[in-house]
């Protein structure tokens, strides 16, 4: 995986692993834009993950909050193997942006 890529993934996935349990915990309106810009990020990386292998696009499951950082891990793993990594890391970088 190229470096830049590997950054912002670790970025992002020690936030989630600090918000995800702080989701999970409480139930505030604020929380709520956040979490689907999440939510929406993860299903860009199986997107993109499924193109670049040339199957079908599939629904990302909601897991819990506090799965969030390891769903990231997951799926962003997937995009860079199936030769998406740059495109990956756009949107880890959106999604590390929209994070409070």
């Amino acid at each position: 995986m190229p470096e830049e890529f590997e950054r912002e993934l670790g970025r992002v996935s020690d936030r989630l692993r600090t918000l995800g349990p702080r989701w999970a915990r409480r139930d505030l309106a604020a929380d709520a834009v956040p979490l689907a810009a999440v939510r929406a990020a993860l299903q860009q990386l199986e997107d993109l993950s499924a193109d670049g292998r040339g199957e079908g696009r599939r629904a990302v499951p909601e897991l819990a909050p506090h799965a969030l950082a390891d769903q990231v891990v997951v799926l962003a793993g997937e995009a860079s193997a199936a030769g998406r990594s740059a495109a990956a890391r756009d949107v880890l970088v959106g999604l590390r942006h929209a994070l409070p």
